[in-house]
């Protein structure tokens, strides 16, 4: 039989210890079947082949699951190390070896390590346990990914864009709260600003005639020093801190240079590299303590012609301060309101710089906001993509498998992630908040949300959850830290679908259903076209023969000239009437297991007829009573 077209293929696992080693199954492209009796393998083999392939469940939505096959592995692997051949369905061949809690390790046809990653881009499988098919039918998450498989590219695609925006957005929200920060600092500041003007004002009023104007002008002069003394200062320390910034890199540099010092690896296998290795390195810290060095300098002499500049400087304000002194002396009656005025000429002066650094503020500010409402609309247009890609899926599902199951999606269905957030927030709150959460989740949109937050707007909010004014207050008060406001305005509302089966006239949903029609709704959406080869432990577990016979032998057969399925069974319909094209036959002593034989359906008709079917003996009884 040739390989299907277009689509990835398992070539052999081999194990070169453990329980089940050392053995070899060479897989053929269409139906593999794998029987034998309790306890000999069948169940290690399938799950060898999904930790070599690295397609372990989710540590985080299935742990309890994942850590049962991680047991198994430990047990029946040991130190031993699996291999597992693939080959793309681009026809390029690489192996993949595993041992006990290390990475797997990817091989060309060569033998040379390459940087690929599984499961990826260049190949993937469909795994599934025991009972895992059921869990898909009792969790709207994982029937998400299984609708995901069938767009998985392009879902990929939109899952790393949707997350670079939300990155760019968590930056976005700091970057926020910095110039709020500093715009409300100078607010503060300039509070004084027009009380400091009333008060020049009317030192100005009190003061009239040629002398009084000489010295108006002296104190504004004088005031004006004070500034640009202050910008010296500013532009020393400035200068300073740059250069200590600097030293900060250097200092960083010479700690990573010696923290990848590669001389004690470099007499060992592959020396060359890590000679390599090291001339890149000391190559790269080099030019940055050259970059330093050369920073530094520029600098340093940026300082030398700043101090120089403020030693003229002050020279030329001595003769300028001599003869403010000298005007005073001569005003000697109104040196204490010179003094006055002169202080308050001078913070008129800090607060109109403080000013522009307000304008400069509320201007980034503004630019911000409108660089975070670019980005919202960039989210929202991302998963509004993926959605039409889900919606688009289910169609074709009921296409193909109308009227016995149907699959809705239902756009931003899931909530839990919203409940959770509020929920959290709303602890040590003093409020009776479960309640309250849950019509929150329920009436608002977690963008109206943080809009009523942001502005502090308790009507809304009353009138949304049906509560007095007290409670309200307290509702927003906990939502106000700017980080809580940027989650809850980017929360993922996951889509929600919802696979149905027919049940009489009516539909239910899988949730609802019992254990056998659960696998009955969703085994047939495993078993269409894909790249991807399919490997289930017993997919007939919970399903009554008519089933397995109708459906599942029948997609079987529709399926395999187009995807390599590998299915641990002991049901003979599958590999009967599925007419396997190879079939691995396990036995076991208690202490290792073997692959007693290997072939096609007629090849293995012995072990088939004892394993699956009773013996002959129980098969001529069957075929006596029923009379055929």
């Amino acid at each position: 039989m040739q390989m299907p077209e277009e689509s990835h293929r398992v070539l052999a696992l081999d194990v070169d210890g453990g329980f089940i080693g050392p053995s070899r199954l060479e897989f053929a492209p269409g139906l593999n079947c794998i029987i034998g009796g309790r306890g000999t393998g069948k169940t290690t083999v399938l799950e060898f082949l999904r930790y070599g392939l690295n397609a372990l469940p989710d540590g985080e939505e299935a742990r309890e699951r994942r850590q049962t096959i991680e047991r198994l592995i430990t047990n029946n692997l040991g130190w031993a190390t699996l291999s597992v051949e693939v080959e793309t369905k681009d026809g390029i061949s690489y192996r993949v070896q595993r041992e006990v809690d290390a990475e797997p390790i990817v091989l060309d046809r060569d033998g040379d390590p390459v940087d690929i990653s599984l499961p990826g881009p260049l190949f993937w499988a469909e795994v599934y346990s025991q009972n895992e098919i059921e869990e898909i039918a009792n969790s709207p998450r994982f029937q998400l990914d299984l609708l995901d498989k069938f767009i998985r590219d392009e879902v990929d695609d939109l899952e790393r864009e949707i997350e670079r925006t939300c990155n760019h957005l968590a930056a976005n929200a700091d970057e926020i709260r910095s110039s709020q920060r500093q715009l409300d600092d100078c607010r503060d500041q300039l509070r004084e600003l027009p009380d400091i003007a009333e008060k020049i004002k009317a030192f100005q009023a009190t003061q009239a005639g040629e002398a009084d104007g000489e010295l108006r002008a002296e104190h504004e002069a004088k005031a004006l020093r004070d500034a640009q003394e202050r910008m010296i200062v500013e532009a020393t320390g400035g200068l300073s801190g740059l250069r200590e910034d600097l030293q900060g890199v250097g200092l960083n540099a010479v700690h990573h240079a010696r923290s990848l010092d590669t001389s004690d690896l470099a007499a060992g296998p592959n020396a060359q590299f890590m000679t390599k290795l090291q001339g890149v390195l000391d190559d790269a810290f080099e030019r940055v303590d050259q970059g330093i060095q050369g920073l530094d300098q520029i600098l340093e002499e940026a300082q030398t012609r700043v101090q120089t500049l403020a030693h003229d400087m002050r020279q030329q304000q001595v003769a300028q301060e001599r003869r403010y002194r000298e005007l005073l002396e001569r005003f000697e009656q109104e040196r204490g309101k010179a003094q006055e005025r002169t202080r308050l000429l001078a913070r008129q002066s800090q607060l109109q710089a403080v000013n522009k650094k307000r304008i400069q503020a509320e201007q980034e500010l503004k630019e911000h906001w409108q660089e975070r409402r670019r980005l919202i609309h960039e989210l929202v247009d991302l998963r509004d993509r993926r959605y039409q890609l889900r919606l688009g899926v289910a169609e074709r599902l009921n296409e193909r498998l109308s009227p016995t199951i149907r699959v809705q999606v239902e756009q931003c269905g899931n909530t839990d992630e919203y409940r959770r957030l509020l929920s959290e927030a709303m602890r040590n709150s003093g409020l009776r908040y479960t309640p309250l959460v849950e019509k929150a989740v329920a009436r608002i949109p977690p963008e109206d949300l943080a809009t009523m937050v942001r502005n502090d707007d308790v009507a809304a909010l009353m009138d949304h959850l049906g509560i007095e004014r007290d409670r309200a207050m307290k509702f927003l008060a906990q939502l106000r830290d700017h980080r809580m406001l940027h989650e809850i305005e980017t929360v993922e509302l996951h889509d929600r679908p919802t696979i149905e089966l027919r049940d009489g006239e009516q539909y239910k949903d899988s949730t609802m259903l019992s254990t056998g029609q659960k696998c009955t709704a969703i085994l047939p959406i495993l078993l269409l076209e894909s790249e991807a080869p399919l490997l289930i432990d017993q997919p007939e577990d919970n399903l009554d023969n008519a089933f397995v016979f109708d459906t599942v032998v029948q997609s079987v057969l529709g399926v395999k000239p187009k995807r390599q399925l590998i299915f641990v069974t002991h049901n003979p319909n599958i590999p009967v009437l599925g007419e396997a094209d190879r079939i691995f036959v396990m036995a076991s002593d208690g202490t290792t297991a073997t692959v007693t034989a290997a072939g096609t359906v007629d090849e293995v008709r012995d072990d088939i007829e004892r394993l699956l079917e009773g013996g002959k003996d129980a098969f001529r009884r069957r075929m006596e009573r029923y009379g055929y």
